[in-house]
């Protein structure tokens, strides 16, 4: 499949540690606009993918490069500077300072050297207001749901700079069913307005809602691509598995469900 204005291209990349391939020949783009869902087993290289697009790491061989270009990728400031960025699984932020400081965390509006809360503090709200999220930005992290401290890592991830790429480690992971629609409904707004999503998740049910294709990694490599209405559970999980590992899962689930 050939992708359209690629906000990310990533062409047989591989990474090694010493002997050992966390990641091996993947090739695949990402659109504007698109989401693209990333599935594996535990160490199947979902992480190591992460952090090639991220800047964080650099592949051994292959080419990991923003948008088009042909120009590789070589560290998380160029990354940012492209406007990839990634919100991991265990979020970064202070606990104990406010919503307003977190999302100017390196962006701080200031003149002539003196800060200026209020602009910050209404940047911040506007930033929230964009997301349709109703949080307070005086509040502090602490005293937020873990749904909201999700939107204000997002709210931060939109001041620094206009993202072309967001990249989202298990956003769910300890999300309740309506933390999850809300951010949902937020990614969703987001692929609308042409930002590329890369979405880790372990809840197959959740990648009909926001993914247009899935990537399926085993042992490193991409054994599969398929567009989101190929994509069932069941085949998802062949793929994961390899052929007779999901045989032998789908024959203990029967004989688990038969003895309940």
């Amino acid at each position: 499949m050939t992708v359209s204005y690629p906000v990310i291209t990533v062409s047989d990349a591989t990474r090694r540690y010493g002997e050992f391939a966390a990641l091996a020949d993947v090739t695949f783009a990402v659109a504007r606009g698109e989401c693209l869902a990333v599935v594996g087993e535990n160490g199947a290289g979902k992480s190591t993918l992460m952090r090639l697009i991220t800047g964080a790491d650099l592949p051994t061989s292959g080419v990991v490069a923003p948008g088009g270009d042909q120009q590789p990728l070589t560290s998380t400031r160029m990354a940012r500077h492209h406007g990839i960025v990634l919100i991991p699984q265990e979020l970064a932020y202070l606990p104990d300072d406010t919503v307003t400081n977190n999302i100017s965390i390196g962006v701080w509006p200031s003149r002539y050297g003196a800060l200026r809360k209020k602009s910050a503090r209404r940047r911040a709200a506007a930033i929230l207001d964009q997301l349709g999220a109703n949080i307070d930005v005086r509040a502090r992290m602490r005293d937020l749901t873990l749904g909201q401290r999700q939107i204000v890592e997002l709210g931060k991830a939109l001041a620094l700079r206009d993202i072309t790429l967001l990249c989202l480690d298990e956003p769910t992971a300890a999300l309740n069913v309506e933390e999850t629609r809300h951010l949902l409904d937020i990614l969703s707004g987001l692929k609308a307005r042409g930002v590329g999503l890369i979405y880790v998740s372990h809840r197959l049910d959740e990648l009909r809602q926001i993914a247009d294709r899935v990537l399926v990694l085993r042992n490193g490599r991409n054994v599969g691509i398929l567009g989101i209405e190929d994509a069932s559970p069941s085949t998802l999980t062949g793929l994961m598995l390899g052929r007779a590992a999901a045989a032998a899962h789908a024959s203990l689930s029967h004989a688990s469900g038969a003895r309940g």
